[in-house]
């Protein structure tokens, strides 16, 4: 199974993705990670449901449990998820469960990463990419972009979140090497160095997928074939992606 760790096919080849993706939606930087795998599985049931009672645990982060109600929507962001999917609402809370865990042990350990190796946004990057960016974030809320809870979308905010996780990756691909890929969240994305630091974690106890059903797709979405992989030549973290010459106005 190919895993296009973007859920939406690039709409520029020739440059970087437009970057209003980056602040007007509500998922992270990673959460697309396991979208496309979720919607094939999808189809030969493979999926967890929401049949389990809310406060059956599914993992241990770092020693604290992760239940089924911890990374399961609302009721009324459960509607419109599944209208906007235009799925069943088991199918969508199914898809919100699986992308919610994912998202939550990669925050988890990215942070703990940077953490043990203080790593911590460059003031200096943060300030380059505010100013890359301020016009076109400005026209973006204007046209109806807002922040939700738990999801800062002030320029100042993401430029903290994109610089960091830039840095993070930078020290990663320095660390561990590994294939490269592009996604329109992240136009080089470690993702070989992700699998193996998240394989570290799990044999550390820190990350524990208790839940099978759970475990099988999650590490799937780190494990070749990859779209989009960048030939190892043309890996370069010597400046960040938006302080580059490809980035698409």
């Amino acid at each position: 199974m190919v895993l296009d760790f973007d859920g939406t096919m690039m709409a520029v080849c020739n440059g970087y993705c437009p970057v209003a993706t980056i602040w007007s939606q509500e998922e992270g930087l990673m959460s697309v990670l396991l979208r496309n795998l979720v919607a094939a599985v999808a189809v030969i049931g493979c999926l967890a449901t929401i049949a389990e009672a809310k406060t059956e645990p599914v993992a241990t982060l770092f020693g604290q449990s992760v239940t089924i109600e911890q990374i399961s929507p609302a009721p009324a962001k459960l509607t419109k998820l599944a209208r906007d999917m235009g799925v069943s609402k088991d199918m969508a809370i199914a898809s919100f469960q699986h992308n919610e865990l994912a998202r939550q042990i990669l925050d988890a350990v990215m942070a703990d990463y940077a953490k043990q190796h203080n790593i911590t946004a460059d003031p200096d990057l943060v300030a380059r990419f505010i100013e890359r960016f301020a016009s076109q974030h400005a026209a973006t809320t204007k046209n109806g972009a807002t922040s939700s809870a738990g999801n800062d979308n002030s320029l100042p905010g993401i430029a903290q979140k994109q610089v960091l996780q830039w840095q993070i990756d930078k020290a990663l691909y320095a660390e561990l090497g590994g294939t490269v890929v592009f996604t329109q969240r992240n136009p080089q994305l470690p993702v070989e160095a992700y699998h193996t630091l998240l394989q570290q974690y799990a044999k550390a106890g820190k990350v524990n997928i208790t839940d099978t059903r759970f475990s099988a797709l999650f590490w799937k979405a780190f494990e070749p074939p990859y779209r989009f992989e960048i030939p190892a030549g043309q890996v370069s973290f010597a400046k960040p992606w938006w302080l580059t010459s490809q980035v698409v106005e």
